[in-house]
């Protein structure tokens, strides 16, 4: 009984995770000082998971938006998990960096796939949760 009380948790349980929207700050080292502190915040990351269960990993799509003028090379992608739902603690959540960083063209976007894995022990309290996880970005001039 027990295990299929598992289960059906398992199978009912629906995590959203929301890659917050994070004004990233890109640094172009190519740039002059004065565009520098200009090219901050221009870097918008979203993304999102669905379906995660204790011990399961999922897919998170998140969409990189370049604001800027010029083609920009990611250099650095920095991920936390900074919210959680009360008796469902942050560390439960785990997000694995990309296999790599992409390019991204002058007013575009760029996809990535990220992992997302919910830790087996994770307590009840994380079924169906909602958890915000802010992205940090980095990226010089192509």
């Amino acid at each position: 009984m027990k295990d299929r009380t598992r289960r059906v948790g398992r199978r009912l349980a629906t995590l959203l995770v929301i890659g917050a929207l994070v004004l990233a700050p890109a640094a172009f080292d190519r740039a002059p000082a004065p565009q520098a502190a200009e090219a901050r915040h221009h870097l918008v990351l979203r993304g999102r998971a669905h379906g995660l269960f204790p011990g399961g990993t999922r897919p998170m799509r998140v969409v990189i938006g370049n604001r800027t003028d010029r083609e920009v090379r990611l250099v650095r992608l920095g991920r936390r998990v900074v919210q959680a739902p009360p008796g469902c603690p942050t560390k439960v959540l785990r997000v694995r960096h990309p296999r790599a960083l992409p390019v991204l063209p002058a007013g575009g976007r760029a996809r990535i796939r990220l992992r997302v894995r919910l830790l087996r022990s994770a307590p009840d309290a994380c079924q169906g949760a909602v958890f915000v996880v802010r992205f940090r970005a980095r990226g010089v001039a192509a």
